[in-house]
This record gives C-alpha cells, sequence and structure tokens, in this order.
C-alpha cells in the first residue's frame, strides 16, 4: 500500500475501522517500509502501539541507505518499534535496492505459485 501523509491522516481521522484493519494486517503479515523515514510520526504511532500491545510478534522491516542511522538507533527502532533495518549501497541512484526488489517480487510469484499448486496454506 502506498500513502501519502495526508491520505494515512484522513484515514486515521475519518475511517477508524481503516487504522483497525492496518493493525489486524500488522499482526497477520510482515511489513516492508520503503522510501519512509524512521521519524514519521504516523509511522512510529502505528508500530509503537503494535508493539507494546502486542509483544511477541514478529519484527516488521525498514530498508534504509548504509550509514543512514547509527547502530544505537538501530537498536532503539527494535526495542521501541519493533522494526528489523535492512541496509543497502544507495550508490548508483539506488540501483541495488530496486534490483533486490524486482527479485524479491520475482521470489514472492513463485511462492505465490507453489501454494496455488500444493494448496498448503
Amino acid at each position: 500500500m502506498i500513502f501519502t501523509r495526508n491520505e494515512y491522516a484522513e484515514a486515521r481521522s475519518k475511517y477508524s475501522a481503516f487504522y483497525r484493519i492496518l493493525e489486524a494486517l500488522a499482526l497477520t503479515h510482515t511489513f516492508l517500509f520503503l522510501g519512509c523515514g524512521i521519524n514519521d510520526p504516523d509511522l512510529r504511532l502505528l508500530l509503537e502501539d503494535h508493539l507494546f500491545r502486542h509483544t511477541e510478534t514478529r519484527p516488521h522491516i525498514i530498508v534504509l541507505p548504509k550509514k543512514e542511522i547509527t547502530s544505537q538507533e538501530e537498536v532503539v527502532l527494535e526495542k521501541s518499534m519493533n522494526l528489523k533495518v535492512l541496509t543497502y549501497d544507495k550508490s548508483s541512484g539506488h540501483q541495488k535496492l530496486v534490483d533486490s526488489i524486482k527479485m524479491l517480487a520475482d521470489s514472492v510469484e513463485i511462492e505465490r505459485q507453489v501454494l496455488t499448486n500444493n494448496a498448503n496454506w
């Protein structure tokens, strides 16, 4: 899902059921955050609330350029927001990230086909 800040704030305010859906998805799925900063207040609110209400859930993932944050900040993200940080080399216009996302999408499609074929959910 891709939301602008304004769309997210409006949805959170006007459509509280939407926010409950996001919370449910955070329990049952792993979120992959791309292109958002660690200081985004909406991201912090969602993940901090989720972690303190559901302490035993698997972590979500945020992808950041190498050296974007310190190792101490990474620990804080893990402990306060249950975020695992993956880093990449942003040289060449973030091409390594783009290539990695394409590989991930291909892998997901292969796994989706396996699940469809064997119906082993």
